[in-house]
């Protein structure tokens, strides 16, 4: 697998830490695939014929380099929109900042109101509370493969 290139150093601190988990990621699925195919030249050359299937120990590291990488992608998507969403959210005029106002009316004008969103707005520290719980609800949406764009 490609390597990937070095994250941006000084512009944009905001996506440094999402960016640092997916390079452990790709290293990690990068081993795995190394490992397998160390695994698969082994028994190979061990048959008289190098034609057929890969071992079931194959295919199951395989499985684990599907894991790894659903969960280093979705490690990095949820700092991601952590850490770009903190920094948008509190710009004015940002589509962030027009998003969170709105998805917080329509949950505090709900029939139901969460217990954590009646807890934050009461808070002493409301503002951080808020955009914690709005943040979190954010998160909580994406499953693995399922990336939209909520900023």
């Amino acid at each position: 697998m490609k390597d990937l290139r070095p994250g941006p150093k000084e512009r944009v601190p905001e996506i440094r830490n999402a960016y640092r988990f997916l390079r452990g990621a790709h290293s990690s699925v990068n081993g795995l695939f190394d490992a397998v195919q160390r695994l698969s030249s082994a028994r190979r050359a061990n048959n008289d014929n190098a034609n057929g299937r890969m071992a079931q120990d194959e295919v199951d590291m395989l499985r684990s380099a599907i894991v790894f990488t659903s969960s280093g992608l979705d490690a990095s998507m949820k700092r991601l929109v952590n850490d770009v969403g903190r920094c948008l959210i509190l710009r004015p005029n940002t589509g962030a900042r027009a998003q969170y106002e709105k998805y917080l009316k329509d949950a505090l004008s709900a029939p139901s109101v969460d217990e954590h969103l009646r807890l934050a707005v009461i808070s002493h520290d409301a503002n951080d509370r808020l955009l914690n719980y709005y943040l979190s609800a954010r998160t909580e949406l994406m499953g693995p493969m399922r990336v939209s764009v909520f900023l």
